[in-house]
Order: C-alpha cells, then structure tokens, then sequence
C-alpha cells in the first residue's frame, strides 16, 4: 500500500509473509505498518500528486487482441535492482476500464463511442442491451448505494454458474459493488448461491475461496474437466492462443484448449 500520511509504501500487518514469520499471532489483517505498527492512510490514487503519466497498454480481446494505449499516473520508489514505476489499482482499473481522467491516451470522451471498450455503447453489440438501459441502471445502482450507505445487494448463481469462465462474469458485479461502497454492509455485498463453479483457473479461485494460502486447503474434484472432454465441448474450441494473451512459443501457450484445462 502506499500510505497518504506519509508519501512512501507500506506493507500491513497480516498478510501473507506474516504466515512464514518465527512470530506467531499476527495473521490479522490491520491498516498498520508490519514494521513499527503506524497506522496506515491507503492512497487510492496517484492522479494528484504523480510523478509521471505513463502510456500504459491495456488488451481489448473483443477486437483481435489490439492494444490500446492509455495514461496512467505513477510514482517511482528505489529498490535494490533501481528505480521503478508503481501505480495503484484503482488507477490501473481505471485505465482498463477506459475512464477518461484527462490523462492522454486512447480513453473514450463520451458514452456513445462504441470502439472504445467498455463504454455503454460498446457493450450494445454483445448484449444486445441498450446503452440507454446500462446508463439509467448504473445511475439509480450507484444512487442507491449512496443514499443507503451501499446498501444493493447482487443476487447471482446457478444462472451464470452452469457456464465456462463464470469466474470472469463475477468480476462484473463483484466491481460495482466494490466501487460503490457495498462490500461489507449489512443489506450490501454479493449473495452467491447454489454452486457449481465451472472455471478454468481454478489454483488462483482455490486459493482464495478456500484460505489456502494459510494452510492445506479442502480436498476438490476436477468435474468440470471430465465433463468438458466426455462431452466433447472441447470441440467446439480452438488453439489456447486464440483466447490466452500470453506471449512465446512454449508449453505454457501452444496447443489446442484442452491441453490448458
């Protein structure tokens, strides 16, 4: 994190390297300094005070796997091997996401730019939803969350958990809710129900929905995969590279999909 009080980066009490060290007990998550237990201001982003914009590319996969260049503010801290650029995730997000924050680059200037991603036009043509429809939502969502002290709750489940890749879908609602203020919040949050998560990257999703990085996580059954081969919808999918954006000719980004599952 990097800290507002104090401009330099700091690392809180109880994340992972505080499960290896000789000390025991301090596996709590706090906003204080692992250090000297200072206490801990989160800046969430560097767009007023950085020390540079940094042309940053961010991936559209809805179109051929073009890049698209956009600002990002970030600040330089030395480390043992030299100076490097850091940056927050919120400012990160925001350049994913094509939020114009008059920082150069290819970012949309409207709603109605339908070749830049993720505006409300974009979406249209793979919704089939109407711009009009996702701006009105999105404003009386966020409206509520105010109003209420992020008091919106998202019901979701087996209607997208029958599907391949649910984890992505998740990130949708899971954001909003983030950025909205209702993780946490009693009436706010996510209610998952049901089951059946059918994803791909399953050690990264293991690892956290099952505190693995704490201890021997519960025993699981690979079933998406067998059902993926025995009823042939590998078939229906190409080479790993025409959907992975990993770069290089190795084991990790050739061959056919299936060999990834």
């Amino acid at each position: 994190m990097f800290d507002e009080t104090t401009g330099a980066p700091k690392m809180p009490k109880g994340t992972v390297g505080h499960r290896w060290q000789s000390k025991q007990g301090q596996w709590n998550l706090e906003l204080k300094d692992g250090l000297d237990d200072s206490p801990i201001a989160p800046l969430l982003s560097f767009i007023e005070n950085s020390d540079e914009i940094l042309q940053v590319e961010f991936e559209d996969f809805s179109n051929d796997n073009a890049m698209n260049k956009r600002g990002v503010p970030v600040k330089y801290i030395e480390t043992a091997e030299g100076k490097v650029a850091v940056t927050t995730t919120f400012d990160l997000m925001m350049g994913h996401f094509g939020v114009n924050r008059d920082l150069g680059g290819e970012y949309a200037n409207s709603y109605d730019e339908s070749e830049q991603t993720y505006t409300p036009a974009w979406q249209e043509k793979f919704t089939g939803i109407s711009k009009k429809i996702v701006i009105n939502f999105a404003r009386q969502f966020a409206d509520t969350a105010e109003k209420t002290d992020g008091k919106c709750t998202v019901i979701i489940g087996a209607g997208i958990n029958h599907w391949y890749h649910n984890n992505l879908i998740y990130r949708g609602p899971i954001t909003a809710l983030m950025l909205c203020g209702c993780v946490g919040k009693n009436g706010g949050g996510l209610a998952h129900y049901v089951g059946q998560e059918k994803l791909a990257p399953i050690a990264p999703w293991k690892a956290v929905s099952s505190a693995a990085d704490w201890g021997a996580s519960a025993r699981m059954q690979n079933a998406p995969s067998w059902h993926y081969i025995h009823s042939d919808q590998w078939r229906y999918e190409g080479p790993f590279s025409k959907y992975s954006a990993l770069k290089g000719d190795n084991e990790w980004t050739e061959g056919h999909a299936c060999q990834h599952h």
